[in-house]
């Protein structure tokens, strides 16, 4: 009888025990990491993008994006990479970032319907990029060479 009881108690441990490592996997692959982000005297509510899941998927099949919102893609490496427009229902403008620092915009870049999607890439080997409303930029006179604040995690 003893035995039939720790065999119950430890197939109801394992099954606990899957149940938290899927929880856990569940928060660090799909929840929204979010933070506070400061370009030049703007703030923004980013979404944070920094694995190989969330960048892939972006903000695409998404269709709005708040005022002062966006996604900031955080990379391990400094690189040309590519942006692309697969599966987005909003125009955005891409804020190209080095060092905490603006090197590049791309301006209003509008969804595609077509295969493949136009990819983008900066000029520049860049470490970030800042997807926010395409106009943004301009409306908020954003420049290159504008430093990107302290985060602030919430």
């Amino acid at each position: 009888m003893r035995n039939k009881n720790f065999k119950i108690f430890l197939f109801i441990a394992f099954i606990l025990a899957i149940g938290i490592v899927g929880i856990i996997a569940n928060k660090l692959i799909f929840e929204p990491k979010m933070r506070i982000l400061k370009v030049d005297n703007a703030i923004f509510t980013v979404e944070i993008a920094d694995t190989p899941y969330k960048q892939v998927r972006g903000l695409s099949g998404r269709k709005k994006l708040s005022e002062n919102h966006g996604m900031l893609f955080i990379f391990a490496d400094k690189n040309y990479h590519n942006f692309w427009m697969k599966g987005m229902m909003i125009p955005l403008d891409f804020l190209w970032i080095n060092g905490g620092k603006v090197v590049e915009i791309t301006e209003n870049v509008k969804p595609e319907d077509y295969q493949p999607p136009k990819s983008f890439t900066s000029k520049f080997p860049v470490d970030e990029v800042l997807e926010v409303n395409a106009g943004t930029a301009r409306k908020l006179n954003l420049k290159v060479g504008n430093i990107i604040g302290s985060n602030i995690d919430d």
